[in-house]
């Protein structure tokens, strides 16, 4: 938290920029994923990771920072790093522990097994499909879970 939020004195609850307010949960939700605004997350500092995880982490990354005590834009600036540090954990693993197992299993993946690989973020989804790599007959086979 920075101590300006620190110092800041407490934000009166219909202030948009401010948590609790659910103004404020609407309003980092349209500047994480609007892409008209790309230009104003750049100018703030963040990257498309919001984007990028999903609603489910956005709101688990909200949630962290609450707990945290964050306040105001610097919410926005912690969800940020926590999808960031999420979208690294993934492209690690994804990139080197399902890439190695299933091209020693299947080969090299094709640009559509690449493309499910990339939009892997869940870490028990992706546990669920290393589970599956022994007895996968293709990549999309691998890839594609059957529902429920």
């Amino acid at each position: 938290m920075s101590a300006d939020a620190a110092a800041s004195p407490t934000p009166a609850l219909d202030d948009p920029y401010e948590w609790p307010s659910e103004k404020s949960r609407a309003l980092r939700e349209v500047i994480a994923t609007a892409p008209e605004l790309a230009g104003l997350r750049t100018f703030i500092g963040l990257t498309d990771a919001l984007v990028k995880v999903g609603k489910e982490v956005r709101e688990r990354a909200y949630a962290a920072a609450e707990a945290r005590g964050y306040q105001g834009w610097d919410t926005l600036i912690f969800a940020e790093g926590f999808a960031r540090e999420r979208l690294e954990w993934r492209d690690r693993f994804v990139n080197v522990i399902l890439l190695q197992a299933g091209t020693a299993r299947l080969g090299p993946p094709d640009d559509q097994a690449q493309t499910l690989m990339d939009a892997l973020i869940d870490p028990d989804t992706i546990c669920q499909i290393l589970d599956r790599v022994s007895s996968a007959a293709s990549w999309l086979d691998l890839l594609t879970l059957p529902e429920g």
